[in-house]
This record gives structure tokens, sequence and C-alpha cells, in this order.
């Protein structure tokens, strides 16, 4: 079980304190004092709270998404599993994850991902310009080559 200051309830309970320490183990190095937090993906109809949090630091990074969740809804914990154990090698281009947690007893899970400023929230009830299409489908090829590929994966498919 981890620890439950590595898991916060709400955007209220992210601090500067908390995030520096929370990220120190991947940037040993980084400093700030203040945090700016913006709201995203509000307008679609995730299940999850995420946040994108910006400071003004020497180096990298100097922001990072933080996404807070109830385990208890259709995500459940499988999200950190994801990060700590797939994410690394899925065979497409995701948010690096800094910090993955879930506080089983107040069911509740939080990642720290990679800001990747220049990408575009999609919304299934718009169609995608054919460039996107192709690139999206591209992608997704790779993914699926991934998994093909992995034979762990791959057993876990031929058990009954």
């Amino acid at each position: 079980m981890q620890q439950r200051s590595l898991v916060p309830a709400s955007e209220a309970e992210v601090s500067v304190k908390w995030l520096r320490n929370t990220l120190a183990s991947a940037f040993p190095n980084i400093t700030f004092e203040t945090i700016r937090a913006e709201r995203v993906g509000e307008g679609f109809g995730l299940a999850s709270r995420i946040v994108r949090y910006r400071w003004d630091s020497v180096g990298p990074p100097r922001s990072v998404v933080v996404k807070l969740w109830d385990t208890d809804g259709p995500g459940g914990e499988r999200e950190v599993s994801f990060y700590n154990s797939f994410g690394k090698a899925v065979g497409a281009r995701i948010p690096a994850c800094y910090h993955a947690a879930v506080d089983s007893d107040r069911k509740r899970g939080v990642l720290i991902l990679e800001d990747l400023r220049n990408v575009v929230q999609g919304d299934c009830l718009r169609l995608l310009a054919l460039d996107h299409a192709k690139a999206v489908a591209r992608s997704l090829a790779g993914v699926h080559a991934t998994w093909g590929q992995n034979d762990e994966n791959s057993q876990s498919r031929m058990a009954p």
C-alpha cells in the first residue's frame, strides 16, 4: 500500500511541497517556490480531475499534468498498473510517468505525467482530418504490434 501523502485527495492537496518532494526522485535538482494550476479536459466528460501545474525554474520540467481520480469508479486502479508495467514499452508516444500511486484505503489514485504541451485533446464526436487520422492509425498500429510481439501478452491471450 502507498503512503497517504503520495496520493492527494484533491487539487487542494497538491501543494508546492508535495509536488516538489514527489518529483524529486525523477528530478533531483528541481526547485520552485510557487505553482499555477489550470484544469484540463473539463469539457470532455472525463471521470478524473486533470490539472496542469506550471512553475518557474531554471531547468526542466517547468510543468506537469496531475491526474486524480476515485479508484472505486470505472477506471479503478488499472491506470497506475498500466504506467508501472506496460506504459514504458507501449509502442506509441505517451507522456512519461513521473509518479503513479494508489491509496487503496481511501480509494483514490494519482498520476504525475509529462506535460505534452502541443497535444490537442481528441473528441470522439468530431471527425479527424485525414492527416490526423493517418497519424492515429500509425500510432495504434505501433501499440498493437508491440502488444502482439510481447511473449507474456501473447500467452495471456491464449489462456482459456
